[in-house]
Formats: C-alpha cells, sequence, structure tokens
C-alpha cells in the first residue's frame, strides 16, 4: 500500500499494539506523507538496536529505505549486511549502485541469484545492477523489465525501469511512451514525473510542467 500511494491507509490502520515490523511498515509510511524526517529516523533506529528488531528483517528493510532517502547510506548499509532476506540484499544492490559501486552491486545481484535464480526480487535486483554498469548490459536490464511486465503485471516501477533503459540506450521516443503508459497508471508518481522531465528536455520539449507537478505533490521527494 506504501508504494501504492495508499500511505494514510497504512498509518490509519496501524496501532502502538501492532507488531514491531508492522509499527515500522507505519514509520515508512509516515515518512513517505512527509511527516517530522528527524524524529521517523530516531524512531526506527530505535527499533533496529531493539533485540527483536535487530534480527527482523522488514524492521532491517525499513530502517534502510528510511535512512537511503533521508541520504545517510552507510547507516542503510549497516542494516542491509544482516542479509536476514532477499529483500535486504536488494536493497543493498540499490545502494551499492547510489555510490556508484556497480562491480560491487553486480557481485551482489550474482550471489542471490545463487540462491534463487527465478525469484521476482532477484531479477529487480539484477536489472539495477545491470543499468549502473552500463554498456551492452543497459540492454539486458531492459528485457528483464519487459518479461517482468509481461509475465506479471506492468506497473509504473516496471515502466519506469524500462524507460531509464531506453534513455540509456538513446531511445528517448521509446521513453517516453513508456512514461506516458506509467502516469496514466499513477498521475502523482514522482519518479515517472522527474523521467518526463529528463525526457522531454532530450526531445527539445518543456520539461517545466513535469517539474511543477513534482513540486505540488508537497511530499519529500528526490526526484527533484
Amino acid at each position: 500500500n506504501v508504494a501504492l500511494g495508499k500511505a494514510k491507509i497504512v498509518i490509519d490502520s496501524i496501532t502502538e499494539n501492532s507488531p514491531l515490523p508492522v509499527r515500522a511498515v507505519k514509520l515508512l509510511a509516515r515518512y513517505t506523507v512527509g511527516e517530522n524526517a528527524e524524529g521517523i529516523v530516531q524512531e526506527i533506529m530505535a527499533m533496529t538496536e531493539d533485540m527483536t528488531g535487530g534480527q527482523d528483517a522488514t524492521v532491517q528493510l525499513m530502517a534502510a529505505t528510511i535512512l537511503s532517502r533521508e541520504g545517510n547510506v552507510v547507516d542503510a548499509m549497516k542494516c542491509c549486511h544482516t542479509g536476514l532476506s532477499l529483500e535486504l540484499n536488494a536493497m543493498m544492490v540499490n545502494l551499492l549502485c547510489m555510490i556508484d559501486r556497480p562491480e560491487l552491486a553486480e557481485k551482489q545481484a550474482k550471489m542471490m541469484q545463487a540462491v534463487d535464480d527465478d525469484s521476482t526480487v532477484v531479477q529487480l535486483a539484477c536489472a539495477w545492477a545491470n543499468v549502473a554498469s552500463g554498456g551492452k548490459k543497459i540492454q539486458d536490464a531492459s528485457y528483464i523489465y519487459q518479461e517482468l511486465g509481461d509475465k506479471y503485471m506492468w506497473t509504473p516501477k516496471l515502466h519506469n525501469g524500462l524507460a531509464v533503459c531506453f534513455m540509456l540506450m538513446g531511445a528517448y521516443d521509446d521513453a517516453e511512451r513508456e512514461l506516458l503508459e506509467a502516469i496514466g497508471k499513477d498521475a502523482k508518481n514522482a519518479e515517472t514525473l522527474a523521467n518526463l522531465a529528463t525526457c522531454a528536455a532530450h526531445l527539445g520539449k518543456s520539461s517545466s510542467r513535469f517539474i511543477n507537478a513534482i513540486k505540488a505533490l508537497g511530499v519529500p521527494s528526490e526526484a527533484l
């Protein structure tokens, strides 16, 4: 629900009596809607230091997600080092891409493939690593996004992933097509709007309306 932009539903449905991992998800939801970031970071860090939270994959993943959005990659990586789940390993791949270490991201993705090559999470991690590595591997990443979209269901995230591949390969018309599909599914997706702004600039079109749309969302966004 948080990823689908329904954070308020999550916030309203989770109480202080809910299990620790569920309360950690609520913190991410609160962060997503723009609540006090500093206070939320303190709360999630306290959860990770708790005996139970320190060994819970969901708590560690929520912490890594919040910390990465705050730009605290080092502490986010510490949460991922537990390797308690494929999702945490995938987050590590994402973080390694963020700090421009594609060779390490690729190594991490290959380790995940050895565990479960058919997992959707593993496939996505491989796509991220391929995009970060660049060159011919961008084409490989595009195949992964295409396969996942055709096999399951096309989501804004998958359209954006494929659009980024197209942009990196210089196919901006194809990228724009994917992004228009994405915006049709979620008109308030900041990632889609940011990519549309980038794509528009390369196609010689105005990007101001997309940038203004991101600002109008009124929530913290690395898209800007």
